[in-house]
C-alpha cells in the first residue's frame, strides 16, 4: 500500500518538478537583468541553489506521501468496512 502510494505520489510531483524547474530556469533567464541586481555573489541560473531547491522539494513530497500512507497501513480494513 505504501509502494502504490509513493508510486502515485512520485509520477505527479516528478512531472511537476520537471515542468517547473523548465519554467523557473526560463523566467530567470528572461528576467536575469532584473535579477542580478537582487543576488548578491551569485548568478541568476545558479546550479547549486536550484539543486538544494530541489532536493528541498523530494524531501517534502516524500514526507507528505510516506506520514498518510504509513497511518492508513496501521488501520485494520475490516473494521472500516464494518462501521460502514
Amino acid at each position: 500500500m505504501i509502494r502504490e502510494s509513493l508510486r502515485e505520489t512520485i509520477v505527479v510531483f516528478g512531472v511537476g518538478l520537471a515542468l517547473g524547474t523548465i519554467a523557473a530556469v526560463v523566467a530567470v533567464r528572461v528576467s536575469a537583468s532584473v535579477i542580478a541586481d537582487l543576488l548578491f555573489g551569485l548568478t541568476a541560473t545558479d546550479a547549486v541553489n536550484l539543486i538544494a531547491a530541489v532536493v528541498v522539494m523530494v524531501a517534502v513530497a516524500l514526507a507528505a506521501c510516506l506520514l498518510p500512507a504509513h497511518r492508513a497501513t496501521r488501520i485494520d480494513p475490516v473494521a472500516i468496512i464494518r462501521n460502514e
